[in-house]
């Protein structure tokens, strides 16, 4: 669903985010001070690696010639504490926007006996970070404790209507500047997150100016179950008016106008036309920018086997499978204009193509459907009060009479399947025209739901065995639905080759240490149309598990816990900051089986039973989250059951010790060996 570059409108395509980026803006070159001096720092910090003495940035929009400039400054001096912030500091990494032109770029080390190793411009290397987004980096010299490291970069950019900046890292930072310039026509509405201090403009000199100053800005750290980037304290804006000297225009850049210019460049409308022309003709027919584009996707609906007979239900899935199934999707493509003749002919396409090529099928077979597009909420969560198109990256279509959405760029993943970065978050849809029904081209934000814990599941049925040897013989049947499939069918579906295969099952199923311990396996249900009869994708593997088994002197150890596979867990003892969030809601259950050799038995059957559930106010049927095991025997045949269900994707922070409880529960279950004796 993520797209790998913005769908709508050139002007858009630069950005001022200063976190995915590039982390820019802010102060005046006399900053940078030619025999700079080592600071103190408060004591109360003396336990951090390292801190933030002070950080300037600031935004300037100015008229040049005939277009809008964009310079951003950032000076940032971050004090070396210990052995750790000089791991941190020795290799500098600055977010930078290729399409930025670099006015200037300085960095220094002034040491405690204030030496200053300034680092020559050819030290200066354009790479990526480990997202795979460009920036610079350069090696620090002299960094030591007590040194200071001194960063400034000013860059030019060219006009854009959005922008936000990112004020947290991991260390604290005692001072923070940032200001914004921009010519008195410009209407700058500016929100800031997480702490940070709205702002008013003040006109100065025919200019309107933004300021904020704060201190004592506290670091913010990642946590296991949290997203990060959502929680950090940072300003967003967006220019909202074209004043004049007969008061203020229209508000612009609303959700309306986004979906009216996003349903333009979905569907391309010609010049001169508008959308109820392009698509319907005074005899109610549709067309496209002329019958060739209309007869190359019927052609294309016929090879799919489309002939308007379906329901609309069907006409969805026959319409999915084949685009999926049929056109290769290229995330960067010579788009060929988006033309669906050609799109068709060389069966490949954008992302934008991708797009058109569903939209033209759905209209050209009257099937009801609203395209839309909403924030990665890993990210950023949508919000609808604070129109910044800047942060719209994955796009999804919602069918209304159905009530349910489709990812159309997620070729592994089929309707109704909604990806967990869009649960429990919203985005921004657009009205679709079609052949019997004209409707206005109006946004609506809308919610998009979360699946049930059911929807996406991981279920194991284990028969344990033991030979003469009391080496466990392990057969295992996995059962993956919903979310939990789509990346082992993708990896099924890449992999045709047995051996690839193979390898893929030796690193999932449980009991397999070397290669061999895997004796054999079988797949079924891989294909992703498995997903639209909710077919669960089956793995069965026969493991000789010896590596699962431990002698203690006359007792014999079975690690039956690591039938759950990897389990996280939350001992960490330090309080909690974050709200927990997680992919998507699951639930898992397994069944296991076991026989016990004879004449042994079962010495800690009461360790194998556990019960944790916590249920919200609204909800007393399935609980928020829970973990249960347990067991009966019957002679030498014991049965043991687990079930685990997380059902939101968000936990508040209040929420977090019962959370912590039952992820530990299914931890602790996770590490657990039966004790087998006589």
């Amino acid at each position: 669903m993520k797209s790998s570059a913005p769908l709508i409108f050139a002007f858009l395509a630069i950005t001022l985010s200063a976190n995915a980026q590039y982390r820019t803006p802010k102060t005046p070159d006399s900053d940078w001070v030619a025999k700079p001096v080592v600071h103190g720092y408060p004591k109360e910090y003396a336990k951090e690696p390292a801190i933030v003495l002070n950080q300037h940035e600031k935004v300037e929009y100015k008229y040049e010639g005939k277009s809008t400039s964009v310079y951003h400054t950032f000076h940032r001096l971050i004090k070396i504490l210990d052995e750790r912030g000089i791991a941190m500091y020795n290799t500098m990494s600055i977010p930078f926007y290729t399409a930025a032109r670099i006015d200037e770029i300085k960095a220094r080390t002034i040491s405690i006996d204030g030496k200053v190793h300034e680092i020559p411009m050819h030290m200066f290397k354009q790479s990526q970070d480990e997202y795979g987004a460009p920036c610079i980096k350069f090696a620090m010299e002299g960094v030591e404790k007590n040194a200071e490291v001194e960063v400034y970069l000013k860059t030019l950019t060219p006009f854009n209507c959005f922008g936000s900046a990112y004020f947290q890292y991991s260390i604290p930072m005692l001072d923070l500047q940032f200001e914004m310039a921009y010519p008195k026509n410009f209407i700058v509405e500016q929100k800031g997150y997480n702490g940070f201090e709205s702002m008013k403009d003040t006109l100065i000199l025919g200019r309107r100016h933004m300021k904020v100053h704060m201190t004592d800005v506290p670091g913010i750290k990642p946590e296991t179950f949290s997203y990060l980037y959502p929680h950090e304290m940072r300003t967003e804006w967006r220019i909202s008016y074209w004043a004049n000297d007969y008061g203020n225009e229209k508000r612009l850049f609303t959700w309306d106008e986004y979906a009216k210019q996003f349903y333009n460049e979905v569907f391309n409308i010609p010049d001169g036309r508008t959308p109820m022309q392009y698509f319907l003709t005074p005899n109610g027919q549709d067309f496209y920018r002329g019958d060739t584009e209309r007869k190359a996707v019927n052609r294309f609906l016929t090879s799919i086997g489309v002939n308007g007979s379906e329901t609309e239900l069907e006409k969805i899935i026959k319409i999915e499978r084949g685009i999926k199934n049929n056109i290769t999707l290229y995330p960067v493509l010579e788009d060929h204009s988006g033309r669906l003749d050609t799109i068709v002919s060389r069966k490949s396409a954008s992302t934008f193509g991708y797009l058109k090529l569903f939209a033209a099928c759905f209209a050209q077979t009257d099937v009801k459907c609203e395209f839309g597009v909403t924030t990665d909420r890993r990210w950023h969560l949508f919000n609808s009060s604070f129109e910044n198109w800047r942060v719209l990256s994955d796009y999804l279509l919602y069918f209304p009479n159905q009530k349910n959405f489709l990812d159309p760029t997620d070729i592994f993943m089929r309707y109704p399947l909604v990806p967990g970065s869009a649960q429990g978050n919203a985005g921004v849809f657009c009205k679709m025209s079609t052949p019997s029904e004209s409707r206005p081209r109006v946004a609506d934000v809308r919610a998009i739901p979360e699946n049930s814990p059911f929807d996406n599941y991981e279920n194991l049925t284990a028969n344990v065995t033991f030979n003469g040897a009391m080496n466990p013989k392990l057969d295992l049947k996995y059962a993956l639905g919903g979310l939990d499939a789509v990346s082992m069918r993708a990896k099924f579906n890449l992999h045709r080759n047995q051996d690839l295969q193979r390898s893929t099952v030796e690193n999932y199923v449980a009991g397999v240490i070397k290669p061999t311990d895997l004796l054999d396996f079988s797949i079924a249900n891989e294909s992703p149309d498995s997903f639209v009869n909710r077919k669960p994708l089956i793995v069965n593997a026969h493991v000789q598990a010896s590596g699962m088994v431990e002698k203690a002197g006359g007792r014999y150890l079975v690690k039956i816990g690591e039938l759950m596979g990897p389990h996280s867990e939350l001992y960490d003892p330090k309080e909690r900051k974050l709200p927990v969030d997680i992919n998507h809601p699951y639930s898992k259950k397994l069944v296991i089986n076991v026989t016990l050799p004879a004449g042994y038995r079962v010495l800690n059957l009461k360790s194998l039973k556990t019960q944790l559930e916590y249920f919200d106010g609204a909800n007393r049927k399935v609980p928020t989250c829970g973990f249960i095991a347990n067991c009966r025997q019957h002679g030498n045949k014991l049965t043991i059951t687990v079930s685990e269900e997380y059902a939101r994707v968000h936990y508040h922070l209040s929420e977090y010790t019962n959370f912590r409880k039952v992820m530990n529960a299914g931890a602790d279950f996770s590490k657990l060996s039966l004790v087998l004796g006589r």
